[in-house]
């Protein structure tokens, strides 16, 4: 029997400057999650819609064809604005190159970051959790009263994702 690869990209949401100027606290990530439009339920099909629709812009039918039967949202985290998408390995170059192409997802302008590409999704908990220590101490400068950086602690601490 044959083993499928697949690549595991982890990447991060960036909103626009324009996006950002919304908020009116320099917190925006925290803002962000408060928002309707990071539901995790309704965010996962928004974010695979949005690469679709960018694959073909970019790739045409082909590369949407391609990809389409292995791409998939497996982790999202509405703290740091991460996530895992998984991709075939046959077809990761479609992908490379489709994520930093895209400019929105439903009506908010933003981008993606990769932040890691992975042959398992091990390696991009591991990575997943060395951004959010990096994140955490950044978000934890910002908190203003000791409620807000206990509730950042056990929002990264209790994270499913997070390894043991």
């Amino acid at each position: 029997m044959v083993r499928f690869k697949n690549r595991y990209y982890l990447v991060e949401l960036q909103f626009s400057a324009a996006a950002a100027r919304n908020f009116s606290s320099k917190r925006f990530v925290s803002k962000v999650c408060q928002r309707a439009f990071v539901e995790c339920s309704h965010f996962y099909v928004r974010l695979v819609e949005a690469l679709k629709l960018t694959i073909k812009k970019h790739h045409g039918d082909f590369g949407l064809g391609s990809v389409m039967a292995s791409l998939s949202v497996k982790y999202f985290n509405t703290t740091t604005l991460c996530a895992v998408i998984r991709c075939s390995k046959d077809y990761e170059a479609i992908l490379t190159t489709a994520l930093p192409l895209l400019r929105a997802i439903g009506k908010e302008a933003c981008r993606l970051q990769v932040l890691r590409v992975a042959g398992t999704i091990k390696t991009c908990q591991r990575a997943l959790k060395e951004h959010s220590e990096k994140r955490l101490v950044c978000l934890l400068a910002d908190a203003q009263t000791e409620a807000e950086r206990s509730k950042l602690i056990s929002l990264v601490n209790n994270h499913p994702m997070n390894l043991a």
